[in-house]
């Protein structure tokens, strides 16, 4: 299953699947970008943000019923 943490149906559909079987989710979803800070586009900052930041929370937040 490919889970994408910064979508929500992604994370709806992985607690639909799992049900309440799950016992621990290990979260290791991680980007880098290779380039000076002044370089990238706030677009990639974003991105950047939303995986690496933000992005084990929405599992944490919404466990299987």
């Amino acid at each position: 299953m490919i889970l994408d943490l910064t979508r929500q149906d992604h994370i709806d559909s992985l607690r639909e699947r799992v049900g309440p079987d799950l016992r621990a989710l290990v979260n290791n979803a991680a980007i880098q970008t290779n380039a000076p800070v002044e370089a990238m586009p706030l677009s990639e900052w974003r991105r950047l943000f939303e995986v690496n930041l933000f992005g084990g929370s929405p599992p944490a937040d919404s466990p299987p019923p």
